[in-house]
């Protein structure tokens, strides 16, 4: 009997290493391109100590320093050891990430994750892994966007280092991005990309205002550009938003049965009409986000689908944060009790 048990969960686990072997081999060689990033990464007090280690960067891990202890001490950001280390790319990009977009409808695609759940992207820490995957979504029709990210959270899985990528930003953009994956890492709701990432874009906004002015003062220039910057990206975001929702309802219109080529044209030529009006923007710096046709390839539906993604919700947010006084802390909070 407990040979014929044993065989029996043998069975059962190679049936299921078997159906879920694609899954098995990313895994794999994802806990290999992170272990290979923790482990070349290097202490800060040793880069500090290092002689040869340019001052720039020292200042800008000093920095992170000081953004990470106002996370956790005026923001309720959950204490950790990650951005203690720091990790040289070498100006190579750390990690790339796919998503994917029905042709004519702004649903995502998404993969399935243990303990992750729906997840609408896929990372890959070599470049050339990723292209079988993205063959055979476009080969089924998907829009898709392949591109390197400045940053990611492991979620406590691992610890997280600071990337030499991330020292390119400038002390706002920076602030937000140390504190957005800090928030990734104190709130994960599993299977709702979409709320984890439009909350992390809040706080880390809402954060980094309010560390700047703890850390510079309220009339500094230092939060000056960064308040500038974001009015910008609000304003052009809530465009993305709002345009969103309007080619969705475009895709919807659409006659069932018009042609895929009809389809297609109908598409871009709404795409076209939509992009052009960023132009019109009134934006505090229009060269990062102006539109130039036909220069410029016209984006697809994962354009839009990452505003959605990471902006769409931003209002509702905003809501629950007025709602308990404009306190990040108690926010965070009421978000996780619910």
């Amino acid at each position: 009997m407990v040979r014929k048990i044993g065989f029996l969960v043998l069975l059962a686990f190679t049936t299921g290493v078997l159906y879920w072997s694609d899954l098995v081999i990313y895994g794999l060689r994802q806990l290999q391109g992170q272990l290979h990033i923790v482990n070349k990464a290097v202490e800060f007090k040793d880069v500090l100590n290092d002689p040869e280690v340019p001052d720039s960067i020292k200042s800008k891990l000093l920095f992170i320093e000081e953004v990470k202890r106002f996370a956790q001490d005026s923001l309720g950001l959950t204490d950790s050891k990650n951005y203690t280390t720091f990790y040289d790319q070498k100006g190579v990009p750390a990690i790339w990430v796919i998503t994917a977009c029905e042709p004519f409808a702004l649903t995502a695609y998404e993969w399935q994750f243990p303990f992750l759940g729906s997840v609408s992207y896929k990372g890959f820490f070599k470049k050339e892994l990723g292209y079988p995957e993205l063959d055979k979504l476009r080969k089924q029709g998907y829009d898709t966007d392949y591109n390197p990210a400045g940053g990611w959270s492991t979620l406590g899985f691992f610890r997280d280092p600071v990337l030499s990528g991330m020292l390119r930003r400038n002390k706002g953009q920076l602030a937000e991005l140390i504190i957005h994956e800090l928030t990734h890492a104190t709130i994960y709701k599993k299977g709702q990309v979409d709320f984890n990432e439009n909350l992390a874009t809040f706080v880390g906004e809402q954060g980094a205002k309010q560390f700047l002015q703890f850390r510079f003062g309220a009339d500094s220039p230092e939060l000056e550009r960064y308040e500038s910057e974001l009015q910008d990206e609000e304003l052009f975001g809530n465009f993305m938003v709002a345009s969103f929702k309007e080619l969705d309802g475009f895709y919807d219109s659409l006659p069932s049965d018009l042609s895929t080529e009809a389809k297609y044209l109908a598409k871009y030529r709404k795409i076209a009409a939509v992009v052009i009006r960023i132009n019109d923007l009134p934006l505090n710096n229009p060269k990062r986000y102006r539109y130039q046709l036909p220069k410029d390839p016209l984006p697809d539906n994962t354009f839009f689908m990452g505003y959605q993604r990471y902006r769409g919700n931003l209002g509702e947010l905003d809501k629950i944060y007025v709602k308990n006084g404009s306190s990040i802390r108690k926010m965070i909070l009421e978000v996780k009790e619910n």
